[in-house]
């Protein structure tokens, strides 16, 4: 016979075993929330920087090997502006940025992430770039004196050019540029040695307070100029390239690589030569530009001497 104390018994027992069961399922895991961005989603900034940065609120998976993490950025053009490695360091991931070319107008930026627990998370938000932000109320901003012609420039990039970062130990590059000014044309060819895998190569305006290289890129060098013999030329805007022949010295050359994202190696612009557009120079310059003509030139002398000595015939 059963007794209402034996049901109580059995009921509490059971209540008890669904409690820990219950008890022993893991939570379900949040995804990943993006908290931080750089630049700042839907923001306007004065010039493009050197990489875009996510961070979120929870490590991302760094597998060795694997690309399940990634930032695509297209310019206003819908051109691709972002390189091909996304680095992640953390609850970070950073991606340098290569554009075709320099301009103003809306950013995008995609992403794709995912979480030490596993889960994917994607999303995408545009940030302004406006070149003349802020001049109004800033007063007249500083401007370089047009130029014509072309110049010549150098570098010396080393690790120890990077400056507020680790640069690499043993990769250095020797660089000379081209600044065409009538066409609004930068122009390079480097020489590496040590360096993989470059991602972009940027040059840089430096802080001439703090002596510290500023983020944003001020000119853009082609990848296809690594290692090349002849200069490989890029559409540049004008007046940055003004503001670099002004003072080379306060520019610098930034190498960056899937090792060295920040900058694996960098260096100061160098004056070497300034040539002119064609039409003034000094006059031993001139007399070299014409030295080809000395021939013709010679034979139009000699043909007006003759003729000036000319003998009269004489009449039979």
């Amino acid at each position: 016979m059963r007794t209402k104390n034996g049901f109580w018994l059995r009921t509490l027992s059971f209540l008890f075993l669904i409690f820990c069961t219950v008890g022993t399922i893991p939570p379900a895991s949040a995804h990943a929330i993006l908290i931080k961005s750089e630049p700042v989603a839907g923001s306007t900034i004065k010039a493009l920087p050197e990489m875009v940065t996510l961070t979120f609120d929870t490590p991302l998976l760094n597998a060795p090997g694997t690309k399940v993490n990634s930032i695509v950025v297209t310019d206003p053009m819908r051109m691709k502006a972002s390189t091909a490695n996304s680095v992640v360091s953390g609850a970070s991931i950073s991606n340098v940025l290569n554009p075709p070319m320099l301009m103003d107008g809306i950013y995008h930026v995609s992403f794709r992430i995912v979480s030490n627990d596993g889960h994917p998370v994607t999303g995408d938000f545009i940030f302004h770039v406006d070149h003349n932000l802020n001049e109004a109320s800033t007063g007249p901003t500083t401007t370089a004196a047009p130029h014509s012609g072309s110049m010549i420039l150098s570098s010396d990039l080393t690790g120890e050019g990077i400056t507020d970062e680790i640069g690499s130990d043993s990769g250095y590059a020797i660089g000379k540029f081209l600044a065409k000014f009538d066409t609004s044309e930068f122009c390079a060819k480097i020489r590496t040695r040590n360096l993989n895998n470059v991602l972009a190569i940027h040059i840089h305006p430096t802080n001439t307070n703090t002596l510290t290289v500023k983020d944003e890129i001020l000119l853009p060098v082609d990848l296809d100029a690594i290692n090349s013999s002849d200069y490989v030329c890029k559409k540049v805007d004008g007046k940055s390239l003004d503001f670099v022949a002004q003072q080379p010295g306060n520019y610098v050359v930034m190498l960056h690589t899937e090792d060295f994202p920040k900058g694996a190696v960098g260096g100061v612009l160098v004056f070497e030569q300034k040539q002119d557009d064609g039409h003034s120079g000094t006059p031993l310059a001139t007399l070299f530009r014409l030295w080809p003509l000395a021939p013709l030139v010679a034979l139009g002398l000699l043909v007006a001497l003759l003729r000036s000595k000319r003998i009269p015939c004489r009449r039979a």
